[in-house]
C-alpha cells in the first residue's frame, strides 16, 4: 500500500505521502503522486489515498479525482460526496485485479480548511466481510473529547501505519513543530523535512517493500490566519530534498491548474528560448493561447481508465 499522514494545526494543514507503488512485495515505482488540492468558493483541503497506487493501463488515481473534480466549481463538502460516490463506482473493478495477498481497500485522507475552520475527511473503500462487493463510508473525523467538533490533529493511514502505532513520539514531535511554526519559529521547511524524517523511518522498517523512501509534503494555510493562505510543496528523497516534483493535480474552482500549465507551457517556452539565445521575446498570442487552452478537457470525467 503506502504511507499517508495527515496533520491538522490552528492555522495550517498538512499531509505526506510515500511515492512507491508496489505489488507482490515488489517496487513498481517509486515517482508516484498520490497527493492532489483542491480549492472551491472559499474552502481549501489535501487530498492523500492509499489502496490503489496505479490501474493497469498506468492511470494515477491522483490524476482520476482530478478529472472527477474538474468542471465543479461547488462548496468543497460537496464535491468530497462526489468523490466517494465516484471511488464506489470506480475504484472496486480494479482492486478486484490486483493479486490475491494485494489488500482490496482504498482509503483517502483529506485535511481541509471549511468555512476557515480545520476539519479531517476520510472515504473509505473496502471489501464489506458479509457480504459479497464493497462497501464506501464518506465521513467527517471528529475527536469526540469536545462539543467543537475538532479534528485530530494526526491521522495516517497505509501499510505503514502500523508502524507508526507502536510509537508515538514522532507524533507529539511533529505536532510541536507545527505550532512551532504557526508560532513563525520555524520555516515550513523544517516541518516537511521532519515529515520526510518519519517517512524514511518507516521505509526503512516495514518489511513488504510497500513504503519507499520518497515522499511529498504538501501543506496548506488558513485564509484569515497568521499567513493569509498560500501553503507549498516540497518532495524528498529520504532526507534530502528534491530540486523537482513534477506535477500535482490541482483543481481551483472548477479549472484545472495543471491542465492550465500544459495549455501555457509551449509559449512560455518559446519566450524562454528566445530570451536564453538573446533574440527578441515575442510577445504573447492571446487568441493562439485561448485556442490551446480550448483543447484541454474541462468537463468532469469520472470513468478510471
Amino acid at each position: 500500500m503506502t504511507l499517508i499522514i495527515a496533520a491538522v494545526g490552528k492555522d495550517s494543514i498538512w499531509l505526506c505521502a510515500d511515492r512507491r507503488i508496489s505489488c507482490n512485495r515488489r517496487a513498481v515505482s517509486d515517482s508516484a503522486m498520490k497527493v492532489m488540492t483542491l480549492e472551491s468558493q472559499g474552502d481549501n483541503a489535501i487530498l492523500g489515498y492509499c489502496g490503489l497506487g496505479m490501474t493497469q493501463k498506468g492511470t494515477e488515481p491522483s490524476v482520476w479525482m482530478s478529472n472527477a473534480l474538474r468542471g465543479r466549481n461547488e462548496p468543497i463538502e460537496q464535491l468530497f460526496g462526489r468523490l466517494a460516490k465516484a471511488v464506489e463506482a470506480q475504484i472496486p473493478r480494479h482492486l478486484k485485479g490486483l493479486p490475491k495477498n494485494n489488500p482490496a481497500q482504498h482509503v483517502i485522507l483529506m485535511p481541509a480548511f471549511v468555512n476557515d475552520e480545520p476539519r479531517l475527511y476520510v472515504v473509505d473503500l473496502f471489501r464489506a466481510a458479509r457480504a459479497k462487493g464493497f462497501q464506501c463510508n464518506f465521513r467527517r473525523f471528529v475527536t469526540g473529547k469536545s462539543r467543537n467538533q475538532l479534528p485530530p490533529r494526526i491521522s495516517v493511514a497505509g501499510s505503514g501505519a502500523v508502524q507508526l502505532s507502536r510509537h508515538r513520539d514522532w507524533a507529539r514531535h511533529l505536532l510541536n513543530m507545527i505550532k512551532a511554526h504557526e508560532n513563525q519559529r520555524i520555516s515550513s521547511s523544517l516541518v516537511a523535512q521532519e515529515f520526510a524524517k518519519v517517512n524514511q523511518t518507516v521505509s526503512q522498517r516495514i518489511t513488504d517493500n510497500s513504503v519507499g523512501p520518497r515522499c511529498v509534503v504538501s501543506w496548506t494555510y488558513r485564509k484569515n490566519g497568521k499567513f493569509g493562505g498560500g501553503g507549498g510543496l516540497e518532495c524528498y528523497e529520504g532526507l534530502e530534498k528534491e530540486n523537482n516534483c513534477g506535477g500535482m493535480p490541482t483543481i481551483a474552482n472548477g479549472m484545472d491548474v495543471q491542465g492550465i500549465i500544459r495549455g501555457l507551457m509551449p509559449f512560455m517556452n518559446d519566450m524562454m528560448n528566445a530570451f536564453s539565445s538573446g533574440r527578441p521575446v515575442p510577445e504573447l498570442d492571446r487568441d493562439k493561447i485561448n485556442e490551446r487552452l480550448s483543447r484541454e478537457p474541462h468537463l468532469p470525467d469520472e470513468f478510471l481508465r
